[in-house]
């Protein structure tokens, strides 16, 4: 199986049940077939946006859901159903989420690839983003508010 065929298999599968672990994905690919270790599964995932989101009170693997930015196509707009409150200070933004919730977050925000943001911190339920500035800061946090 090449690589595109493996990433449209593991697209189907999380789209046809609730995949947990990076276990069940392999036992899933082993048994059709395909032998990759871990390390490939993961960089697979990284490379084609597929991470774990929570539903209900589970987290399972789905597609990144981030859509271009209409205003900006080389910007990648965050999902803000994590988000329950956002504070700007200065050049960085501090969001609050669910328990569990700001690293899922926080990885939306490292795959986007935004020119706004330099990186983050994850805690529990609090995400610092770190931008290029206090009016990119600003910014972001408007749009996020208006999610």
């Amino acid at each position: 199986m090449k690589r595109q065929e493996r990433i449209a298999f593991i697209q189907q599968l999380i789209s046809e049940q609730e995949i947990t672990t990076q276990d069940e994905l392999l036992s899933a690919l082993h048994d059709a077939g395909e032998n990759v270790s871990q390390a490939t599964l993961s960089r697979d995932l990284r490379d084609y946006h597929i991470a774990k989101e929570k539903r209900g009170d589970r987290f399972v693997y789905a597609a990144f859901s981030g859509q271009q930015n209409p205003e900006n196509p080389q910007q990648t707009t965050i999902s803000g159903h994590y988000i329950t409150r956002v504070a700007a200070v200065e050049f960085m933004l501090v969001i609050h989420t669910g328990l569990g919730e700001a690293d899922l977050l926080a990885n939306e925000f490292d795959r986007a690839d935004r020119g706004d943001v330099l990186g983050t911190v994850a805690g529990a339920d609090t995400l610092l983003v770190i931008c290029t500035s206090a009016r990119a800061a600003s910014e972001l946090a408007q749009e996020l508010r208006h999610d």
